[in-house]
């Protein structure tokens, strides 16, 4: 009997290696929505069958968990926590990060999604993120330089050898967090058009978006990370960044205050096409800011 995966069950297993835990429904709409439900429930049993994946059968609708062999299979590393099925609210939160993901596909956008990292997968000096978020800001200043070169009468006319020399030395780069492993967005037609995307994970607080840097005089082994407000202060006035929540009730006026005043974008999280039509229509060269 053939052993290796098919195209479906390979895909099956990265999305539970990436998600955790994920219900039949949520496979499903993730992979095969204009299939029968029953194509993604008999691709499942398979893999049951050969010891890849595990049904907690408890749950309605089944919960399904990767196992050792499905890692082994994909060629990660399978940890202990693979074991221990997911909350209910982080297994909702994934689904919606999946409808994330369908609505940005939907709409014509690319996207880097967050990645995991570990001592199996380190995390490079500068994620995949940071690096075309770099780019894109390079992008966006070449353009701009050229059509001031190309406009005698450009009211930054006067500006224009610094600017050149600006892109030149690779100073906007320093803009960009090196770290950044939120959602990039982008259109594969124009390198320019960029946002980033940052899902409001259950049980965050105001640490997950407003915690200071560590100062430099701090001797803690493990600082705590900034929180994503600070993290992008410098990017956030040259690129659109957004704040997606998935329940909107359950998050403080306060909190959603101030991550406003810092220049961010608050959206329902299963709203997001709005927002990926508002900053397509607005996202025109002549009104950067940069």
């Amino acid at each position: 009997m053939n052993m290796n995966p098919t195209a479906v069950q390979n895909a099956i297993l990265r999305l539970l290696y990436t998600h955790h835990s994920l219900t039949t429904p949520q496979l499903w709409q993730a992979l095969y929505p204009d299939r029968p439900k029953k194509y993604t429930e008999r691709e499942l049993t398979k893999m049951s069958a050969r010891c890849w994946i595990k049904a907690d059968t408890t749950s309605r609708p089944y919960v399904w968990i990767l196992l050792r062999g499905g890692a082994d299979v994909l060629g990660v590393q399978h940890g202990s926590h693979f074991y221990r099925r997911s909350p209910d609210t982080e297994i909702a939160y994934r689904g919606a990060i999946l409808a994330l993901e369908r609505q940005l596909i939907a709409a014509g956008w690319e996207f880097l999604a967050p990645q995991r990292y570990g001592p199996a997968h380190r995390k490079p000096p500068t994620t995949r993120q940071a690096g075309m978020l770099m780019e894109a800001l390079e992008a966006r200043e070449t353009l701009l330089i050229q059509q001031i070169a190309g406009d005698p009468i450009h009211p930054d006319r006067a500006h224009l050898a610094a600017r050149r020399d600006r892109l030149a030395s690779g100073a906007l780069r320093q803009l960009v967090p090196p770290s950044a492993n939120d959602y990039v967005i982008y259109h594969p037609t124009n390198p320019a058009v960029v946002a980033v995307i940052i899902p409001h994970p259950p049980k965050a607080g105001r640490a997950f978006w407003l915690q200071k840097p560590a100062s430099g005089a701090s001797t803690t082994t493990h600082p705590a990370r900034p929180g994503r407000v600070p993290l992008y202060s410098r990017l956030v006035e040259f690129i659109p960044i957004c704040a997606a929540i998935p329940n909107p009730a359950e998050f403080s006026t306060p909190l959603k205050d101030a991550i406003k005043t810092a220049g961010f974008s608050t959206w329902e999280l299963g709203k997001i096409s709005t927002y990926l039509a508002k900053i397509g229509s607005t996202a025109a060269i002549s009104r950067l800011r940069l």
